[in-house]
C-alpha cells in the first residue's frame, strides 16, 4: 500500500489493512518537506534537496543514519521537522528499507492518481454509477485485448540477436509463452545487457563458514549493501549457499548475487525484489552457471 502521509490515510490503513506494508509516496513526501522547511532554508534549498536524496539512496540503514546525521547538522533550521516528522518513518520511504519490497517498480502513488483522473473523465457529473461501471469495464476489456495482441506479436517475432536466442533459448520460450509484453521486453533487454558482465564465485576467507559473519567489500554502485542483503536473508531463517560477484567489463561496476538455492536468489540491485523481473546480473550468472547453481522459473516474474 502506497499513500501520502495524511493522518487520516495512516489511521485508516492501520485499521483496514493491519498486516499490509504501508509505504509513503516520494512525490508527496517531497512536497511535505518543501512546505515546512523550504522557506527557512531559502538559498540553501537546492543543496539541501541534493543531500536529502543522497541520504535517501543510502545502501544500508547504518549508512542512512550516517548521512542523515550529517544532513541535520548541516541544516540546523530544518533539524526539528526532519527529526520529529520524517526520520521516524524512514522505513516507509528510504531506499535501504523500501528497495527490498515488491512495489512493481513504483515509488509514488502517481499510477493510482492517473486512474482516478481516467475514472473522472469516463464518469463525469451527469453519468450514473451503472454507466461509469460499464465504461470502466469496456476500457479494461480493450486493454486486455491490446495486451493479448502484443503478446502474440512478441511470441511470433524472434528478436534479431541469434546468439542471445540460443544462449537463453529455454528461458525465452517460457517467457514468450506465459509472460505479458512488458515483462517479455524487459527480460530481453536485461539479457542483452547481461553479456557485458562476467561472473565470479566469491569464496569466504579461511575459517569463515557463514557469510553473515564477514564482509570486506565496498559496493559504491549497489543499491543495497551486501552486508545488509545478507542480514535480511538470515533474518528470514535462510542461508546463503553461494555469493556471486558480477562485474561489468567496461565500467567495472560490481554487483553481488546471494544464492539461497537453485530457485532463489537476491541481487543487490533490487530489481527482482522491487520490480518483480529478473535483472541483467541474474541472467549473466545464469549463463555462467549453466544451470548448476541457478535456474530460471516463471515464479521470478511477478
Amino acid at each position: 500500500l502506497m499513500t501520502d502521509r495524511h493522518g487520516s490515510l495512516i489511521a485508516s490503513a492501520l485499521r483496514v489493512f493491519p498486516l499490509t506494508r504501508h509505504l509513503y509516496c516520494l512525490h508527496h513526501l517531497k512536497g511535505n518537506i518543501a512546505q515546512h522547511i523550504q522557506g527557512s532554508l531559502q538559498a540553501s534549498w537546492a543543496d539541501f534537496t541534493q543531500d536529502f536524496w543522497k541520504a535517501y539512496r543510502a545502501v544500508s540503514p547504518d549508512e542512512f543514519d550516517r548521512l542523515w546525521n550529517e544532513l541535520v547538522v548541516r541544516y540546523p533550521t530544518a533539524s526539528s521537522y526532519l527529526q520529529e516528522e520524517i526520520y521516524p518513518c524512514r522505513d516507509r520511504w528510504a531506499w535501504a528499507w523500501v528497495g527490498t519490497v515488491f512495489t512493481a517498480g513504483s515509488r509514488t502513488s502517481g499510477r493510482v492518481e492517473v486512474e482516478n483522473r481516467v475514472t473522472g473523465v469516463l464518469g463525469g457529473t451527469k453519468k450514473s454509477f451503472s454507466q461509469v461501471f460499464d465504461a470502466l469495464n469496456a476500457r479494461t476489456l480493450e486493454q486486455s485485448c491490446n495486451d493479448m495482441i502484443s503478446v502474440r506479436q512478441s511470441s511470433r517475432r524472434q528478436h534479431p540477436n541469434a546468439n542471445l536466442e540460443n544462449l537463453f533459448k529455454t528461458v525465452l520460450e517460457q517467457v514468450r509463452k506465459y509472460a505479458g509484453p512488458y515483462a517479455l521486453q524487459t527480460v530481453y533487454q536485461q539479457m542483452e545487457r547481461s553479456v557485458y558482465y562476467k561472473t565470479e564465485v566469491v569464496l569466504p576467507p579461511q575459517g569463515v563458514k557463514d557469510w553473515g559473519n564477514f564482509n570486506n567489500f565496498d559496493n559504491d554502485s549497489a543499491y543495497v549493501s551486501t552486508a545488509w542483503l545478507i542480514w535480511l536473508i538470515r533474518n528470514r531463517n535462510m542461508s546463503v549457499q553461494h555469493l556471486l560477484k558480477v562485474t561489468h567489463g567496461s565500467t567495472g561496476a560490481v554487483h553481488y548475487i546471494a544464492v539461497i538455492d537453485a530457485y532463489q536468489h537476491v541481487c543487490d540491485c533490487c530489481m527482482g525484489l522491487s520490480l518483480g523481473i529478473p535483472c541483467r546480473h541474474f541472467f549473466q550468472a545464469l549463463s555462467a552457471s549453466r544451470g548448476k547453481s541457478l535456474l530460471f522459473h516463471m515464479g521470478l516474474i511477478r
